[in-house]
Protein backbone atom coordinates (compact mmCIF):
# COMPACT_ATOMS: atom_id res chain seq x y z
CA UNK A 1 0.00 0.00 0.00
CA UNK A 2 2.88 2.29 1.12
CA UNK A 3 4.65 1.69 -2.23
CA UNK A 4 1.31 2.19 -4.70
CA UNK A 5 0.71 5.78 -2.31
CA UNK A 6 4.50 6.26 -3.17
CA UNK A 7 3.83 5.86 -6.80
CA UNK A 8 0.65 7.83 -6.56
CA UNK A 9 2.44 10.72 -5.26
CA UNK A 10 5.54 10.48 -7.66
CA UNK A 11 3.09 10.12 -10.52
CA UNK A 12 1.46 13.79 -9.52
CA UNK A 13 4.85 15.08 -9.27
CA UNK A 14 5.90 15.76 -13.56
CA UNK A 15 2.06 17.08 -13.97
CA UNK A 16 2.80 19.33 -10.88
CA UNK A 17 5.47 20.78 -12.61
CA UNK A 18 4.05 20.95 -15.73
CA UNK A 19 1.27 23.19 -14.27
CA UNK A 20 4.15 25.25 -12.70
CA UNK A 21 5.38 25.66 -16.27
CA UNK A 22 2.35 26.88 -18.07
CA UNK A 23 1.52 29.11 -15.84
CA UNK A 24 5.33 30.51 -15.95
CA UNK A 25 4.18 30.60 -20.00
CA UNK A 26 0.59 32.52 -20.59
CA UNK A 27 0.79 35.47 -20.14
CA UNK A 28 -2.31 36.19 -18.62
CA UNK A 29 -0.62 34.88 -15.80
CA UNK A 30 2.60 37.39 -16.20
CA UNK A 31 3.48 38.92 -14.00
CA UNK A 32 2.69 37.60 -10.31
CA UNK A 33 5.78 38.96 -8.37
CA UNK A 34 7.73 42.41 -8.56
CA UNK A 35 10.16 42.60 -11.08
CA UNK A 36 13.60 44.49 -10.84
CA UNK A 37 14.71 46.44 -13.91
CA UNK A 38 18.76 46.85 -13.25
CA UNK A 39 21.26 49.29 -14.35
CA UNK A 40 24.88 48.07 -14.61
CA UNK A 41 25.52 51.70 -13.71
CA UNK A 42 25.93 53.61 -11.03
CA UNK A 43 23.12 56.14 -9.89
CA UNK A 44 22.24 59.63 -11.94
CA UNK A 45 23.82 57.80 -15.41
CA UNK A 46 21.76 57.31 -18.40
CA UNK A 47 20.35 54.38 -18.06
CA UNK A 48 19.75 55.06 -14.27
CA UNK A 49 17.62 58.15 -15.77
CA UNK A 50 15.59 56.37 -18.17
CA UNK A 51 15.11 53.21 -15.37
CA UNK A 52 13.83 55.70 -13.22
CA UNK A 53 11.59 57.18 -16.46
CA UNK A 54 10.13 53.69 -17.60
CA UNK A 55 10.00 51.56 -13.87
CA UNK A 56 6.42 53.74 -13.10
CA UNK A 57 4.61 53.64 -16.41
CA UNK A 58 5.50 49.57 -16.21
CA UNK A 59 4.80 49.07 -12.92
CA UNK A 60 1.18 50.78 -14.12
CA UNK A 61 0.65 48.70 -16.89
CA UNK A 62 2.05 45.64 -15.70
CA UNK A 63 0.08 45.53 -12.39
CA UNK A 64 3.18 44.96 -10.03
CA UNK A 65 6.02 47.09 -8.62
CA UNK A 66 9.21 47.53 -11.02
CA UNK A 67 11.85 48.21 -9.06
CA UNK A 68 15.50 50.02 -10.37
CA UNK A 69 18.32 48.18 -9.20
CA UNK A 70 21.83 49.82 -9.66
CA UNK A 71 23.96 47.34 -10.02
CA UNK A 72 27.56 49.02 -10.43
CA UNK A 73 31.43 47.88 -11.12
CA UNK A 74 33.43 45.70 -13.70
CA UNK A 75 32.81 48.16 -16.63
CA UNK A 76 28.93 46.96 -16.45
CA UNK A 77 30.09 43.17 -16.26
CA UNK A 78 29.08 42.94 -12.71
CA UNK A 79 25.02 43.74 -13.29
CA UNK A 80 25.08 42.34 -17.04
CA UNK A 81 26.16 38.77 -15.78
CA UNK A 82 24.04 39.04 -12.43
CA UNK A 83 20.92 39.15 -15.20
CA UNK A 84 22.51 36.67 -17.79
CA UNK A 85 22.71 34.12 -15.01
CA UNK A 86 19.21 35.36 -13.39
CA UNK A 87 16.19 32.57 -13.52
CA UNK A 88 14.56 33.22 -17.21
CA UNK A 89 11.20 33.76 -15.31
CA UNK A 90 10.55 37.65 -16.70
CA UNK A 91 11.66 39.06 -12.97
CA UNK A 92 14.75 40.36 -13.93
CA UNK A 93 16.01 42.51 -16.13
CA UNK A 94 18.08 44.37 -17.87
CA UNK A 95 18.42 47.90 -19.09
CA UNK A 96 21.33 47.52 -21.48
CA UNK A 97 23.00 50.10 -23.78
CA UNK A 98 25.43 49.34 -26.76
CA UNK A 99 28.26 48.86 -24.29
CA UNK A 100 26.69 45.52 -24.14
CA UNK A 101 27.81 45.04 -28.19
CA UNK A 102 31.32 46.81 -27.06
CA UNK A 103 32.70 45.77 -24.44
CA UNK A 104 33.07 42.05 -26.23
CA UNK A 105 35.34 43.48 -28.41
CA UNK A 106 37.71 44.67 -26.08
CA UNK A 107 37.70 42.33 -23.48
CA UNK A 108 36.68 38.47 -22.57
CA UNK A 109 33.54 38.05 -20.29
CA UNK A 110 31.99 35.87 -18.37
CA UNK A 111 29.17 35.86 -20.26
CA UNK A 112 27.73 35.60 -23.95
CA UNK A 113 26.24 39.09 -25.68
CA UNK A 114 23.87 36.87 -27.84
CA UNK A 115 23.37 33.21 -26.22
CA UNK A 116 23.16 33.89 -22.61
CA UNK A 117 20.56 36.89 -23.38
CA UNK A 118 16.62 37.44 -25.03
CA UNK A 119 16.36 40.16 -26.46
CA UNK A 120 12.89 42.40 -26.01
CA UNK A 121 12.63 45.67 -27.12
CA UNK A 122 14.84 48.68 -27.93
CA UNK A 123 14.04 51.72 -26.09
CA UNK A 124 15.73 54.74 -27.44
CA UNK A 125 18.78 56.39 -28.90
CA UNK A 126 20.50 59.42 -28.41
CA UNK A 127 23.10 61.57 -29.47
CA UNK A 128 26.89 61.90 -27.68
CA UNK A 129 27.41 66.14 -26.94
CA UNK A 130 31.24 67.12 -26.23
CA UNK A 131 31.13 68.59 -22.88
CA UNK A 132 34.10 70.87 -20.94
CA UNK A 133 34.34 72.20 -17.68
CA UNK A 134 33.96 75.97 -18.11
CA UNK A 135 36.48 77.08 -16.62
CA UNK A 136 38.77 75.39 -19.93
CA UNK A 137 40.73 77.54 -22.40
CA UNK A 138 38.83 76.73 -25.45
CA UNK A 139 35.21 78.23 -25.78
CA UNK A 140 34.80 76.08 -28.84
CA UNK A 141 35.47 72.82 -31.17
CA UNK A 142 37.88 74.36 -32.77
CA UNK A 143 39.85 75.89 -30.15
CA UNK A 144 39.35 72.57 -28.16
CA UNK A 145 41.25 70.69 -31.13
CA UNK A 146 44.03 73.59 -31.19
CA UNK A 147 44.90 72.89 -27.28
CA UNK A 148 45.04 69.64 -27.56
CA UNK A 149 47.25 69.27 -30.72
CA UNK A 150 49.13 71.85 -28.63
CA UNK A 151 49.35 70.12 -25.23
CA UNK A 152 50.15 65.99 -26.22
CA UNK A 153 48.75 63.65 -23.81
CA UNK A 154 48.09 66.64 -21.06
CA UNK A 155 44.28 66.06 -21.75
CA UNK A 156 41.97 63.52 -20.06
CA UNK A 157 38.27 62.08 -20.92
CA UNK A 158 36.14 61.06 -18.39
CA UNK A 159 34.47 57.86 -19.39
CA UNK A 160 31.97 56.08 -18.28
CA UNK A 161 33.46 52.81 -17.97
CA UNK A 162 35.37 50.24 -20.48
CA UNK A 163 34.06 49.54 -23.81
CA UNK A 164 31.09 52.02 -22.65
CA UNK A 165 30.18 54.37 -25.89
CA UNK A 166 31.99 57.15 -24.16
CA UNK A 167 35.27 55.70 -24.06
CA UNK A 168 34.56 54.27 -28.27
CA UNK A 169 33.27 58.47 -28.76
CA UNK A 170 36.26 59.53 -27.03
CA UNK A 171 38.65 57.10 -28.98
CA UNK A 172 37.32 57.99 -32.58
CA UNK A 173 37.67 61.63 -31.30
CA UNK A 174 41.10 61.12 -30.73
CA UNK A 175 41.90 59.36 -33.99
CA UNK A 176 40.09 61.59 -36.03
CA UNK A 177 41.59 64.94 -34.61
CA UNK A 178 44.77 63.98 -33.30
CA UNK A 179 43.65 65.06 -29.66
CA UNK A 180 45.41 62.05 -27.78
CA UNK A 181 43.44 62.49 -24.41
CA UNK A 182 43.59 59.76 -21.85
CA UNK A 183 40.85 57.72 -20.45
CA UNK A 184 39.94 58.30 -16.93
CA UNK A 185 37.54 55.51 -16.10
CA UNK A 186 34.62 55.85 -13.96
CA UNK A 187 31.69 53.31 -12.79
CA UNK A 188 28.65 54.97 -14.80
CA UNK A 189 28.33 58.47 -16.49
CA UNK A 190 27.01 60.06 -13.16
CA UNK A 191 30.25 59.95 -11.62
CA UNK A 192 32.21 61.22 -15.05
CA UNK A 193 29.97 64.17 -14.93
CA UNK A 194 30.72 64.93 -11.15
CA UNK A 195 34.20 65.48 -11.82
CA UNK A 196 34.20 67.17 -14.72
CA UNK A 197 32.52 70.26 -13.04
CA UNK A 198 34.86 69.95 -10.17
CA UNK A 199 37.60 70.25 -12.89
CA UNK A 200 39.86 67.35 -12.34
CA UNK A 201 38.82 65.85 -15.68
CA UNK A 202 38.56 68.20 -18.65
CA UNK A 203 36.38 66.86 -21.39
CA UNK A 204 33.54 64.17 -21.40
CA UNK A 205 31.44 62.55 -24.19
CA UNK A 206 27.82 62.24 -22.95
CA UNK A 207 24.32 61.24 -24.22
CA UNK A 208 22.30 64.55 -24.15
CA UNK A 209 19.85 63.12 -21.83
CA UNK A 210 22.45 62.90 -19.03
CA UNK A 211 24.25 66.67 -19.45
CA UNK A 212 21.70 68.44 -20.69
CA UNK A 213 20.69 69.95 -17.00
CA UNK A 214 24.59 70.99 -16.12
CA UNK A 215 24.34 72.39 -19.34
CA UNK A 216 21.97 74.89 -18.79
CA UNK A 217 23.16 75.89 -15.47
CA UNK A 218 26.32 76.82 -16.84
CA UNK A 219 28.07 73.77 -14.76
CA UNK A 220 29.14 72.37 -18.33
CA UNK A 221 30.06 73.54 -21.46
CA UNK A 222 28.85 72.23 -24.63
CA UNK A 223 30.85 72.13 -27.66
CA UNK A 224 29.97 70.05 -30.22
CA UNK A 225 27.07 66.99 -31.20
CA UNK A 226 26.89 64.32 -33.02
CA UNK A 227 24.51 63.83 -35.50
CA UNK A 228 22.94 65.78 -38.96
CA UNK A 229 21.23 68.11 -37.44
CA UNK A 230 21.32 70.48 -34.09
CA UNK A 231 19.90 69.29 -30.91
CA UNK A 232 16.75 71.61 -30.63
CA UNK A 233 17.77 72.29 -26.92
CA UNK A 234 21.21 73.31 -27.55
CA UNK A 235 20.85 75.51 -30.63
CA UNK A 236 24.00 77.28 -30.43
CA UNK A 237 26.08 74.28 -30.28
CA UNK A 238 27.29 73.13 -34.21
CA UNK A 239 27.32 69.47 -35.19
CA UNK A 240 30.82 67.78 -35.55
CA UNK A 241 29.90 67.50 -39.26
CA UNK A 242 29.52 71.32 -39.39
CA UNK A 243 32.84 71.30 -37.56
CA UNK A 244 34.91 69.56 -40.47
CA UNK A 245 34.67 66.36 -39.23
CA UNK A 246 31.66 64.59 -40.23
CA UNK A 247 32.52 60.80 -39.87
CA UNK A 248 32.40 61.50 -36.43
CA UNK A 249 28.70 60.56 -36.12
CA UNK A 250 28.16 58.01 -32.40
CA UNK A 251 24.98 57.15 -31.29
CA UNK A 252 24.00 55.79 -28.11
CA UNK A 253 21.01 53.32 -27.70
CA UNK A 254 19.01 52.01 -24.91
CA UNK A 255 17.27 48.55 -24.82
CA UNK A 256 15.80 45.39 -22.54
CA UNK A 257 17.49 42.62 -22.05
CA UNK A 258 16.44 39.18 -20.19
CA UNK A 259 18.16 35.53 -19.32
CA UNK A 260 18.26 33.60 -22.16
CA UNK A 261 15.38 30.91 -22.00
CA UNK A 262 12.10 33.60 -21.15
CA UNK A 263 9.13 31.78 -22.12
CA UNK A 264 7.52 33.66 -25.59
CA UNK A 265 4.43 34.90 -23.93
CA UNK A 266 6.19 36.97 -21.33
CA UNK A 267 8.69 38.67 -23.58
CA UNK A 268 5.82 39.21 -25.83
CA UNK A 269 4.18 40.94 -23.18
CA UNK A 270 6.88 43.05 -21.85
CA UNK A 271 7.84 44.21 -25.55
CA UNK A 272 3.88 45.14 -26.49
CA UNK A 273 4.21 47.07 -22.60
CA UNK A 274 7.85 48.92 -23.73
CA UNK A 275 5.85 49.74 -26.93
CA UNK A 276 3.36 51.09 -25.91
CA UNK A 277 4.74 53.40 -23.19
CA UNK A 278 6.70 54.46 -26.20
CA UNK A 279 3.79 55.29 -28.00
CA UNK A 280 2.52 57.58 -24.72
CA UNK A 281 2.72 61.71 -25.46
CA UNK A 282 4.34 62.32 -22.25
CA UNK A 283 7.35 59.57 -22.54
CA UNK A 284 7.86 60.97 -26.01
CA UNK A 285 8.03 64.67 -24.71
CA UNK A 286 10.17 63.72 -21.84
CA UNK A 287 12.26 61.60 -23.88
CA UNK A 288 12.38 64.84 -26.48
CA UNK A 289 13.60 67.22 -23.79
CA UNK A 290 16.25 64.57 -22.85
CA UNK A 291 17.77 64.96 -26.38
CA UNK A 292 16.29 61.05 -26.68
CA UNK A 293 14.31 59.69 -29.45
CA UNK A 294 11.90 56.69 -29.44
CA UNK A 295 13.78 53.92 -30.46
CA UNK A 296 10.94 51.32 -31.77
CA UNK A 297 11.93 47.95 -33.68
CA UNK A 298 10.89 44.15 -33.46
CA UNK A 299 12.60 41.57 -31.75
CA UNK A 300 14.08 40.08 -34.75
CA UNK A 301 15.53 43.40 -35.62
CA UNK A 302 16.95 44.10 -32.02
CA UNK A 303 18.90 40.29 -32.37
CA UNK A 304 20.18 41.43 -35.73
CA UNK A 305 21.13 44.84 -34.35
CA UNK A 306 22.88 42.95 -31.10
CA UNK A 307 24.68 41.15 -33.85
CA UNK A 308 25.39 43.25 -36.43
CA UNK A 309 26.92 45.86 -33.91
CA UNK A 310 29.39 42.99 -32.43
CA UNK A 311 30.95 42.30 -35.27
CA UNK A 312 30.98 46.16 -36.35
CA UNK A 313 32.55 47.50 -33.03
CA UNK A 314 35.06 44.47 -33.64
CA UNK A 315 36.47 46.21 -36.27
CA UNK A 316 36.15 49.94 -35.20
CA UNK A 317 38.09 49.03 -32.03
CA UNK A 318 41.36 47.37 -34.29
CA UNK A 319 41.16 50.39 -36.96
CA UNK A 320 41.30 52.11 -34.01
CA UNK A 321 44.03 50.60 -32.46
CA UNK A 322 42.26 50.91 -29.07
CA UNK A 323 43.68 49.16 -26.19
CA UNK A 324 41.88 45.65 -24.92
CA UNK A 325 42.63 43.37 -22.31
CA UNK A 326 41.26 39.74 -20.97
Amino acid sequence: MRRRTAMIGAAFIPIAISTSQLALSAPDKYPKYPIRLVTAYAPGGTTDILARLLAPKMTKELGVSVIVENRAGGNTIIGTAYVAHASPDGYTLLLASNSHVILPAMMRLPYDPLADFTPIATISSTEQVLVLNPAFPARNLSEFIAYAKAHPGELNYASSGTGNVTQLASEMFNLATGAHARQVNYKGTGPAIIDVIAGRVQMNFSPIIAVLPYIKQGQLRAIGVSGKKRFRELPNVPTFTESGYPSFDVRAWYGLLGPAGMPQPVVGKLAATINKILAQPDIRAKLAQQGSDPFISTRAGFSKQIATELALYKRVVKDAHIKTGG
